[in-house]
């Protein structure tokens, strides 16, 4: 009694096959004037058609598929969206973790105007939150260092 009610339980998940390809056909892109794009531009058509597709509304990607999608299919399509957006967040903020932000601190409290040049040296402008952080572990030493004087005098 219990083997079939698992059964019954189970087979429609077995059904309902979630792996169902609903993303965006891909076709091979010719090159805008036999000029091969590079690296980071690559990267950005790649970003900029996954805003696009973001954007998409299940009845505009059918139309785009050239059919209409079964219900599987829209599932699919909205599961895949949003993991397109999380894809994106890094894209767009340049997210970076804590620990990051706390290493660059560390930086440039513990070594000052040295710090400040290492950060200014070696990141670049995508990383400008990382150059805050330096700043403000540069803020606390310049802070540390006034009240110890203060202290001290």
């Amino acid at each position: 009694m219990q083997c079939k009610l698992a059964l019954i339980l189970l087979l429609p998940i077995v059904l309902l096959n979630f792996n169902v390809p609903a993303a965006i056909q891909v076709s091979k892109v010719q090159p805008r004037d036999s000029i091969q794009s590079t690296g980071r531009s690559r990267q950005l058509e790649q970003i900029a058609a996954m805003r696009r597709f973001v954007k998409l509304n299940a009845n505009d990607y059918a139309k785009l598929r050239g059919r209409k999608l079964s219900l599987i299919e829209k599932i699919s399509f909205k599961i895949l969206q949003h993991r397109v957006k999380r894809m994106l967040k890094h894209f767009d903020y340049g997210e970076h973790t804590t620990l990051e932000k706390i290493a660059w601190f560390m930086k440039g409290f513990l070594l000052g105007p040295i710090g400040l040049l290492i950060a200014y040296l070696f990141l670049t402008d995508d990383d400008r939150e990382l150059i805050k952080w330096v700043w403000f572990g540069f803020a606390a030493l310049v802070i540390v260092i006034g009240i110890i004087l203060i202290v001290v005098i």
